[in-house]
């Protein structure tokens, strides 16, 4: 069937306490047959403390749906968070899934 993301969909890692590091984003998986909408994907990194602690890394997203019937028109965000150090970026990868060998992009934001 088709999924529809008007609003958030986020897995995104806790900021700091005290002087902790920002927490990792999650995981984000969607399998349709088209991707609709201009909501919000998000698996990013939690804050750390700017003086003490790392920001956390970035999260995984993975959409597969059929590019053709496709009109989703976000952009999705896995990126590590702010701190004393930053945290890496995630991975987003899109797969066609009438045929999930041959077409991946695969980003890392």
């Amino acid at each position: 069937g088709n999924v529809r993301v008007n609003g958030s969909l986020l897995a995104n890692g806790e900021s700091y306490i005290d002087a902790d590091g920002g927490g990792s984003g999650g995981t984000i998986q969607i399998v349709c047959l088209g991707l609709q909408g201009t909501g919000e994907i998000q698996a990013n990194g939690g804050a750390g403390h700017a003086s003490y602690s790392g920001g956390g890394g970035g999260g995984r997203i993975a959409l597969q749906r059929v590019p053709e019937t496709s009109t989703y028109s976000g952009t999705p965000l896995a990126s590590g968070g702010p701190g004393y150090s930053n945290g890496a970026p995630g991975t987003i990868v899109w797969i066609d899934a009438v045929n999930p060998g041959a077409a991946i992009l695969i980003q890392f934001l």
